[in-house]
């Protein structure tokens, strides 16, 4: 309980930063599934010292469960934006240069697909040729 002490002796509740969360994250969750460690922390002494503010401590212990949560959805969504910037820029040029050489790639492939068989009369050919020529 002396380290859970000093962790939280060390929170600068006015200035928090990213390593005291992280401080935090390590001496209440555990670190395989991020719930909080309620078997475990506080210790059986410190627990009976809480008293009725045992309760509360479960609630704070829940709320930096749920900080971690959002802090890995904001990595995530940073990321994502990330990866939306690099093909805004990409793609067009990958497009440009495909259509250039007369290549296509996978997708191109599925949406050419998909749009010979929106078309309802070619549709019917299409699928009256797969017919024949498919015995599975």
């Amino acid at each position: 309980m002396a380290t859970l002490a000093a962790v939280l002796r060390a929170i600068d509740t006015d200035a928090p930063t990213p390593e005291m969360l992280a401080a935090l994250f390590r001496a209440l969750l555990l670190k395989d599934d991020r719930q909080p460690k309620f078997k475990s922390v506080p210790t059986k002494a410190a627990a009976s010292a809480l008293g009725p503010l045992l309760p509360e401590f479960h609630d704070f212990m829940q709320r930096i469960a749920d900080a971690q949560e959002a802090q890995l959805a904001l990595a995530a969504a940073e990321k994502t934006h990330a990866l939306h910037q690099f093909a805004a820029a990409f793609l067009p040029d990958y497009q440009a240069r495909k259509l250039a050489r007369g290549w296509l790639d996978f997708d191109d492939l599925i949406l050419k697909a998909r749009d010979l068989l929106a078309d309802p009369s070619r549709a019917q050919w299409v699928l009256f040729r797969l017919d024949g020529g498919i015995d599975h």
